[in-house]
């Protein structure tokens, strides 16, 4: 593991700095996986300079952990106020969970835990109503908008929910449009594209968020070059800056989103070099230019750009496309030592035990272990195609169950694997089935 020795082996001031700018941006989770990281390996070290980093560490590590706590708090109370008493819930065990087993504040969370559950026994849990603020009142401007029978309070409510998500400086341009808008808005970012997509057509396009909404509908339509047209306008009215209070989305990332579904890479590095560079902090960015470099085939200069990115934001954050790109160019035992590091450490090990809960880079990391096809990682991808399918409540897809039929074939279980292939082959059907008639749900993180 050589290679993933050397992505780490970075300065311990220097992560210490780098936790400290994302606690200050308001990212205590990530500023705490930085410090637990960083405190793992200086409590392992050998050597008096390493251990003399420990103390500013385990402090960064408590103050990390505190402003999670917070911030689970704060969305708590966020969501119990809007009457998501199952979502304020989960907050508040995502509080503990960030707590130290001895902390004096898990005696007072778990209270608030258990009285929320017990009014959920109860049934009290109702979104609050929220006033549409419809200018066109002739109209019903959320009747029958969810075929599962959501009602009028349920969808004003969730239109204001998303509009909250945007900055500052964007929640207003949406906060006083018409009932049409609204329906639509809802409507795209509940998945029902082409419903948003007529009524985004039909707006006034002078005003700058119906051209974006009508951006993303085009985009979802696979109309990237109409798309990037509407986004090239809009770059001159919101610039640069994140419309979300996340600061994942902007015009720049929906525009090379466009560009890049049109087959235009070279656009994309052209345009976006100063905005990409890791040590602007849009990491959203920088994964669009590699993949633009990745494109064009440029793989070894996608591969120092990626392994860049990783020293500044975390392996974490880009060890799948840095894997991928690894296998690409044959390194595969590189890449596998990579995802391993990142999500599954205790496989380099030889026993696969609670990797990270993330379905794509876990079946990444079972198709090299298929690939290599060797005893050793053929248990790996064995023991991790269970843990696939515990991060899925035990749903499997087509593509999961298609590398439980190689397992069984390269481990010469011809009959396991025949079964394993027809009932993939039987579960794609069905995929293919709700996709054209039901599309999936999706949370505006998803969509954007």
């Amino acid at each position: 593991m050589e290679f993933v020795r050397r992505l780490l082996g970075r300065d311990p001031a220097a992560e210490l700095a780098r936790g400290e700018r994302l606690l200050a941006r308001g990212e205590p989770s990530r500023a705490l996986e930085v410090g637990r990281k960083l405190l793992a390996r200086l409590e392992s070290g050998r050597s008096a300079a390493q251990a003399g980093n420990a103390g500013p560490a385990r402090d960064l590590v408590a103050r990390a952990r505190q402003g999670v706590v917070e911030l689970a708090r704060a969305k708590a109370r966020e969501a119990e106020a809007s009457g998501y008493l199952e979502d304020a819930v989960e907050w508040l065990g995502m509080a503990l969970a960030a707590l130290e087993e001895a902390s004096s504040q898990r005696s007072v969370l778990a209270a608030e835990r258990a009285a929320l559950l017990a009014r959920l026994e109860r049934g009290e849990e109702e979104p609050a109503p929220f006033d549409a603020g419809s200018d066109e009142p002739d109209e019903e401007p959320f009747a029958d908008l969810d075929p599962r029978g959501a009602g009028e309070d349920d969808a004003a409510t969730l239109y204001h929910n998303l509009v909250a998500m945007f900055a500052d400086e964007v929640a207003p341009h949406y906060e006083h449009q018409g009932a049409a808008f609204r329906r639509a808005f809802v409507d795209l970012n509940q998945g029902r594209f082409e419903a948003a997509r007529e009524v985004f057509e039909a707006l006034d396009a002078s005003d700058p968020v119906v051209r974006l909404e009508r951006a993303r509908c085009r985009l979802a339509a696979g109309e990237a070059e109409a798309a990037r047209r509407d986004l090239e306008a809009l770059w001159e009215v919101f610039g640069d800056l994140p419309l979300d209070r996340g600061g994942s989305l902007s015009i720049p990332l929906l525009w090379a989103e466009a560009a890049l579904a049109a087959g235009d890479p070279k656009a994309v590095l052209a345009r976006l070099e100063s905005l990409a560079e890791p040590a602007s902090n849009r990491p959203e960015l920088t994964l669009r230019w590699a993949q633009a470099l990745v494109e064009l085939e440029r793989l070894e200069e996608a591969r120092g750009f990626l392994t860049r990115a990783a020293h500044h934001f975390g392996l974490a954050d880009f060890a799948l496309p840095l894997a991928r790109v690894l296998a690409r160019l044959g390194e595969r035992r590189l890449a596998i030592d990579c995802l391993e590091t990142a999500i599954a450490p205790s496989c380099a090990a030889g026993r696969c035990g609670a990797p990270a809960k993330h379905p794509p880079s876990l079946r990444a990391l079972i198709e090299l272990y298929l690939e290599a096809g060797n005893e050793d990682d053929l248990e790996r991808a064995d023991q991790l195609m269970w843990h696939v399918g515990e991060a899925q409540n035990g749903r499997l897809t087509s593509a999961d169950l298609a590398q439980r039929a190689r397992y069984h074939q390269l481990r010469g279980e011809t009959e396991l694997a025949a079964r394993a292939a027809a009932e993939a082959d039987r579960r794609r059907g069905q995929e293919a089935e709700q996709a054209a008639v039901a599309p999936e749900l999706r949370s505006m993180d998803a969509v954007l």
